[in-house]
């Protein structure tokens, strides 16, 4: 089994999943393009390779990190999105159960995960809080 991971392809993968959310609503909030801007350069993608995947997150490939603490970081920074904009929308949570599946988080961790952070929209939400659900 290959254990290298490009960085830049699973963040570019991450982001592409990000735009795909954030459209999910049909309107992209001015907070969620800050939230996905900061992500990006944490990441440490270029403007450019940003622009490529905002121009068209349909092109990107899917990728899952193989490490399962980042793959559920990567979750947390979902569902957070999702409620960025105070308001987690049906369809927004639908996107997150099926990408969680896609991620192959287990569908009861998934749905857990989702309904804690729709009962605590506007509240800051900690990792460490977030991980917690999933043990507790």
């Amino acid at each position: 089994m290959n254990i290298y991971q490009d960085p830049k392809d699973l963040a570019k993968s991450h982001l592409a999943n990000l735009i795909r959310l954030a459209k999910a609503d049909e309107q992209i909030h001015h907070h969620e393009i800050i939230f996905i801007q900061s992500l990006a350069v944490k990441m440490g993608l270029t403007d450019f390779e940003f622009q490529a995947v905002v121009k068209d997150p349909d092109r990107i490939t899917f990728k899952v990190a193989y490490d399962e603490e980042v793959k559920l970081e990567h979750y947390f920074q979902t569902l957070t999105l999702m409620n960025i904009d105070f308001n987690a929308h049906s369809k927004e949570q639908e996107f997150c159960l099926e990408l969680g599946k896609k991620m192959r988080i287990p569908s009861y961790h998934c749905s857990r995960m989702i309904e804690f952070m729709v009962n605590n929209v506007g509240e800051i939400i900690s990792y460490t809080e977030f991980k917690s659900q999933i043990q507790g």
